[in-house]
């Protein structure tokens, strides 16, 4: 997952801001993504989450959640969103954990592409029930 128009809104309300909504989307991943669930910040304003024996409905729900409490939790000139792809083993066989990653982050782009503040599947077929969202 990645917030939405981050430069911009970092260059529109500072470094200070812009650390305080990174910070504000990594609590939202906090109470939300527990045990045996785990989140990690892959990059700048970029965030992936490991959701083993997640079948694919589960983490469309997960993401959802995500996504509407982030919206949620500033209001304002300050409001931010986040964008977020989501791939699954039980959507298709990956031939390793990189390019699971990879679909989750084509993803990614295609939720971007597609408006962002949205959740967006990588489509594929079914195999074992692992999901990951970046």
């Amino acid at each position: 997952l990645d917030i939405d128009h981050f430069k911009a809104y970092n260059d529109r309300h500072g470094h200070v801001r812009g650390d305080e909504a990174i910070k504000i989307v990594a609590s939202v991943l906090r109470r939300h993504a527990r045990k045996p669930f785990t989140a990690y910040r892959y990059g700048g304003e970029e965030f992936t989450v490991i959701l083993p024996n997640m079948e694919e409905q589960g983490a469309a729900d997960l993401a959802e959640r995500l996504r509407a409490s982030v919206q949620e939790a500033l209001q304002g000139d300050l409001a931010i969103t986040i964008s977020v792809g989501y791939a699954s083993l039980s959507q298709a066989p990956f031939e390793s954990a990189e390019k699971m990653f990879e679909a989750a982050d084509f993803a990614l782009y295609s939720a971007k592409q597609a408006g962002r503040n949205r959740v967006m599947a990588f489509k594929g077929r079914r195999s074992e029930d692992l999901a990951v969202f970046a």
